[in-house]
């Protein structure tokens, strides 16, 4: 049923738009790929049908086709992943020089996963950009590249990447995932360049901006947090070519699980990443494509507007606030006793910082009490409107008991202190950034900074607050509460509170300061508005709202089949030590969590990690190896690995005193120079195997010590029999099984 709705909705939404894409056909690919073929993991069955697939669309269209393999892969000096996979390139030849790629990739994360987000709409999309640019090429040579083994660390990418002459690429485009809700462009693995954004903000214009997103969430936490995710873009962004990887909105619990199902994708998303790509190529052939690099620009987002500044504009921007706030105050100095001054300043700072701490935690107290409510420690991620408006409330609250409280303890009945207390703090965070070369972080304060600063010269208490308010309008739009709650669901980024609570602080101190400057105007303090916000009666309209946002609560689940919770369950069986256990843990809590089989509890706790050992795990591994002899220093082993189920990866890795030395990847054979020297050789098998009978050679720096071997195998489906149970919840398993054997 949900497969006969998408085709349903792909007919109702433009099956052919004006570039000639049509939905339709890029939502039967991917039935096809994520239904009919299902999982593809590398090296199955399902892998080798979506090449036949691909293979047998692109000589459909006429595209000249060859079939890459891929065998093997080093990622590192010393780190071997064998993958045995095969990229599929379809190649469109064009009449002038200069090549773009455009790619995504076929496989998915494992048996279970059927990968119709993950990426089979990538491919679809592409597969539907060949038959559109085929029967109207441009002037350049398009290469449509279906890579093999990106879940397995872009292997086919890179091995493409690395063996290639890209030289005449001038353009890198890949597409993962691009299925469902707004496209943007994927923040790693760093920030995207300017170039890119500028572009697909004039692609957005022309086609319609609501399927593509810009947000400066995505801009500026990847120079600060690490995004734990990677793309085939990345390897030719590694050889200097320019490269981008376009990507859509969906959340954890379908990402990697076997929800990552055709009923999710949703056919304009499709139709919007082949139209934008088709855009790009455009601009590439006519040379309006420009990726600037720019690692300090910003993105300021305000209701209908997108301003894209430059780290030198926000350079100069900054250091001109500081300079006309200095000027402001150049002429008060010179009426005022420094040190007595210094001191007003200093009591304003600490008796406003004490006041505005009470006042925020009103923000923090509500994911408190929503846990404590509801047993879970994120309700809002399916009621979020309701959140918002109890985070609102509770805010309020605590709002006014620091209102009142300040009005017991003003320590200055003077504003000058507050507002040149707010300027010097504005000062020393903008100085302190720009000395840190984080430009983009420096701006931010700048606003307020000339905001505060020309108020101070100002007349008419509305129409300070007209201008101070403009100057702190940009920081809102900087953190969505959307974007936030996909980044804690989808990259995992989360401030810890102290974190959330000091950032807050350095944002809104200084408007705490102008505030409590104003309050010392005693026709401020007797006009309606202040007497309105402090009265009795605000504060009980205040708890009534906040009682019946925590009443909704119980009318509706914190989790649905929409916004579900996901728990990643570790099951591990180390030989070397002798213990087995299974570890549960989320950025939820653990709350309703019931297991049967070998264990049979119920889990009810409000932490986020829980373990049990297991007494008799069973007998998953069995590994043996023979020492062939060899040279007197390069010493041979022939190891066996037998499984009982084929594993989603094996990793086997030597140990030895001082370590090895290795031939250098590309050596020719005769050669005595070129080998490196690696601490611990590792190599990595991606590929679905249940036996392992492999040949090893290697060359210990010490040739007298003990040589030990680890085998590590992992499995992404359960390894003692155990069955996890709570409504609305995924579980990932990450399960691991490692033997180690030492060698004579």
């Amino acid at each position: 049923m949900s497969i006969g709705l998408l085709l349903v909705v792909a007919s109702v939404f433009p099956a052919v738009s004006d570039s000639g894409f049509s939905a339709e056909r890029a939502a039967e690919h991917v039935r096809v790929l994520a239904v009919e073929i299902g999982p593809r993991k590398t090296g199955t069955d399902g892998a080798r049908r979506a090449v036949e697939y691909i293979q047998s669309e692109f000589e459909t269209i006429g595209l000249q086709v060859d079939l890459q393999r891929v065998e093997s892969v080093t990622l590192q000096p010393g780190v071997e992943v064998v993958a045995r996979t095969v990229n599929v390139l379809g190649r469109l030849q064009g009449s002038r020089p200069g090549t773009i790629l455009i790619g995504a990739h076929f496989d998915s994360r494992n048996r279970m996963v059927p990968g119709a987000l993950d990426d089979a709409s990538g491919v679809a999309v592409i597969l539907e950009l060949a038959r559109v640019l085929a029967a109207r090429p441009p002037a350049g040579t398009l290469l449509f590249a279906l890579f093999g083994g990106e879940e397995e660390g872009c292997i086919g990418s890179k091995h493409f990447a690395d063996s290639a002459d890209l030289a005449d690429f001038r353009l890198v485009v890949t597409l993962d995932p691009v299925g469902r809700g707004k496209l943007f462009l994927a923040p790693f693995p760093d920030p995207p360049a300017l170039g890119w954004n500028l572009a697909l903000r004039r692609i957005a214009k022309r086609l319609g901006a609501d399927r593509y997103l810009f947000d400066p969430l995505y801009v500026l936490a990847p120079r600060f947090l690490r995004v734990p995710f990677n793309a085939d873009h990345a390897p030719f962004l590694d050889h200097g070519v320019p490269a981008l990887n376009l990507t859509s909105q969906f959340d954890l619990w379908e990402y990697h699980t076997r929800f990552d199902r055709i009923d999710r994708v949703e056919p304009e998303t499709l139709a919007a990443a082949g139209n934008a790509v088709l855009a790009l190529i455009a601009e590439s052939e006519s040379g309006t494509l420009h990726p600037r690099p720019d690692p300090h620009y910003l993105l300021l987002r305000f209701p209908g507007y997108l301003w894209f500044l430059s780290g030198r504009l926000l350079q100069t921007l900054t250091a001109v606030a500081i300079l006309v706030v200095l000027l402001l105050g150049a002429g008060q100095i010179r009426k005022v006793r420094i040190g007595h001054f210094a001191g007003l300043m200093i009591r304003c700072a600490i008796s406003v910082s004490f006041v505005l701490a009470i006042a925020l935690s009103g923000l923090f107290l509500t994911e408190y009490l929503a846990e404590l409510g509801t047993g879970f420690r994120f309700p809002w991620f399916s009621r979020q409107g309701i959140s918002l408006a109890m985070a609102s409330a509770l805010a309020a609250i605590t709002t006014w008991v620091a209102i009142r409280l300040f009005r017991r303890i003003q320590p200055v009945v003077d504003m000058g202190p507050y507002l040149a207390a707010a300027c010097l703090f504005l000062m020393a965070e903008c100085a302190i950034f720009l000395a840190l070369r984080l430009p983009e972080i420096a701006f931010l304060f700048a606003p307020p900074l000339l905001a505060i600063g020309v108020s101070s010269r100002l007349q008419g208490t509305w129409f300070r607050l007209l201008i101070v308010g403009l100057g702190f309008s940009h920081l809102p739009g900087l953190v969505a509460p959307e974007s936030y709650r996909m980044a804690i669901r989808f990259a995992g980024l989360e401030l810890s509170p102290l974190a959330g609570f000091a950032v807050l602080m350095l944002m809104i101190l200084p408007l705490g300061l102008f505030l409590s400057g104003l309050s010392c105007h005693r026709d401020w303090m007797r006009g309606r508005f202040w007497t309105g916000i402090t009265h009795t009666n605000t504060l009980l309209a205040c708890v009534v709202i906040l009682l019946a946002c925590w009443g909704a609560w119980y009318q509706r689940s914190s989790y649905d089949d929409r916004h579900r919770r996901t728990v990643r369950v570790r099951e591990v069986v180390d030989e070397e030590s002798s213990r087995a256990y299974v570890e549960i843990s989320s950025q939820e809590n653990l709350r309703g969590i019931h297991l049967s089989g070998v264990l049979d509890e119920e889990i009810d706790l409000g932490k986020r990690r829980w373990r049990r050992s297991i007494e008799e795990p069973p007998a998953l591994l069995r590994l043996s190896f023979i020492e062939e002899s060899e040279e007197e220093a390069i010493r041979t082993v022939r190891l066996v690995v037998d499984l009982d189920r084929p594993a989603n990866r094996i990793r086997v890795r030597f140990r030895s005193p001082g370590g090895f030395l290795m031939p250098r990847e590309g050596r020719e054979d005769g050669e005595e120079s070129d080998w490196d020297e690696v601490t611990v050789p590792e190599w990595r098998y991606v590929f679905g195997l249940s036996r392992l009978e492999e040949r090893y050679q290697l060359w210990p720096v010490s040739p007298i010590g003990p040589l030990t071997v680890e085998v590590e195998a992992s499995f992404e489906e359960d390894l003692f029999g155990l069955e996890f149970q709570a409504p609305h919840t995924v579980f990932y398993h990450r399960n691991l099984v490692r033997a180690v054997r030492a060698l004579r």
